[in-house]
């Protein structure tokens, strides 16, 4: 994002498959900051040290890149400032300097999340051209290639990587976390924060959920605490999803110690249909079919509780509570064999966003493999488009994921459910 006004700012930021020592030697070290951010470069960690980043080594001495910066600050293992100027091209403000920091913070996935502030920018026009160009510099080449380089080694400065891919992943989990977990909205539900954690109550079935968290490792206890505090007095039970660039590093580990039981990790899918192909969403022609009537839900009732041996009928209580009172928010898919349902799913629709989000995708083991899930996919993905949705998501199981990613889904991050169970109930 970008900051406008008299005080403008560039925030950049990634998670990086890595902890936060190693995401810390790559960027104070000069062996390190040559396997991402250029083959040239020099530093020295102490405030006033040389921070000299050279893309253009046979250009003139001073117009080689980063000629001539300095640490300004850091703090071990978690904070990283310099100083920084404009690029060549920009001659008028180029003798200026500007101001970086960077920050490493661990999250439960065992990763770090790297944010990049750059300010320090003047407020006249001439200014623009620099923050535009520094835009496109941290977020779609630096930070990708800082996370490139912990996905697949050190950066071959012969042969450059691809970075379009990684760019667009980290683009996209900071639109997902912003529209589907920071300012989303539920029907039937009662809004509240509490100490960086955004919390759901359902109060007609005493049950909550916790979307979004960004927790400082010095409050993570209480704010754990607020929230079983919360639910309780309410006598709701709650599940709070755990994403792996989450924080702090141990969030995980710590809601377990309070009580909070995990279940198995899911994939987040996302579909970017803008960059979706047109055979994505050809029809297979079997015979798939929308549901109006909550009454016609016993099928894949049946379907999802023969596949996964649970009860679901609390979740198809809700499923028909949504078709008959919000029906625009929500649509039901099942595939047949003759009159025999043999596989389900749905998507709600999210207003306000950019989102639809898949569900369910069931199929009965002896029907597998000969098209019903891609039918699913296809049916749902062209109602969502017709509809002005642009990004579809789906929590992906084992078995789903690879499907999905043959048709072009990208794999953001894993997220874990941390179920409670309220004693009051």
């Amino acid at each position: 994002m970008e900051f406008h006004g008299p005080h403008r700012s560039i925030v950049a930021e990634t998670v990086v498959p890595a902890n936060p020592a190693q995401v810390w030697q790559a960027w104070t070290t000069e062996e390190g900051l040559r396997t991402f951010f250029s083959p040239h470069v020099t530093m020295e960690l102490r405030v006033g040290g040389p921070f000299q980043i050279l893309f253009n080594v046979d250009a003139p001495v001073g117009l080689r890149g980063a000629d001539d910066m300095r640490v300004m600050a850091y703090e071990n293992k978690k904070m990283l400032a310099f100083d920084w100027n404009a690029p060549p091209e920009l001659p008028e403000i180029r003798p200026q300097r500007t101001h970086v920091t960077v920050y490493f913070e661990g999250t439960c996935g065992g990763g770090t999340r790297v944010t990049l502030i750059h300010d320090g920018w003047g407020t006249s026009g001439k200014w623009d051209a620099a923050i535009a160009y520094f835009e496109g510099a941290w977020k779609e080449v630096v930070l990708p290639r800082l996370r490139c380089r912990f996905e697949s080694g050190p950066v071959d400065w012969k042969n450059r990587p691809d970075l379009s891919v990684l760019a667009r992943k980290g683009q996209l989990l900071q639109v997902f976390d912003q529209e589907q977990r920071f300012s989303q909205a539920y029907p039937h539900t009662v809004r509240s924060t509490s100490m960086g954690v955004i919390r759901y109550l359902v109060p007609a079935e005493k049950r909550g959920f916790i979307a979004y968290s960004h927790l400082d490792e010095r409050i993570v206890d209480q704010a754990i605490a607020d929230q079983i505090e919360f639910f309780t007095a309410q006598k709701s039970d709650f599940e709070w999803k755990v994403y792996d660039h989450d924080t702090p590093a141990d969030l995980k580990i710590r809601l377990a110690s309070t009580g909070l039981v995990p279940e198995e990790p899911e994939a987040l899918m996302l579909m970017d249909m803008d960059h979706a192909p047109d055979s994505f969403f050809q029809p297979t022609g079997l015979d798939i079919r929308r549901i109006t009537r909550s009454a016609d839900l016993k099928g894949l009732q049946s379907v999802e509780q023969a596949v996964w041996n649970e009860d679901w009928s609390r979740l198809l209580i809700n499923l028909a509570k949504d078709l008959d009172e919000n029906p625009d928010i929500v649509s039901v898919y099942m595939g047949y064999d003759g009159s025999k349902p043999v596989c389900g799913a749905w998507t709600y629709f999210h207003p306000g966003t950019h989102f639809a989000s898949f569900w369910g995708g069931s199929t009965l083991t002896e029907y597998r493999g000969k098209g019903f899930y891609t039918g699913l996919l296809a049916q749902r993905a062209s109602e969502a488009r017709e509809r002005g949705f642009r990004y579809l998501t789906v929590d992906a199981s084992p078995m789903s994921r690879p499907i999905l990613e043959k048709y072009g889904f990208l794999f953001l991050t894993f997220s874990t459910p941390y179920n409670w169970a309220s004693p009051a109930r």
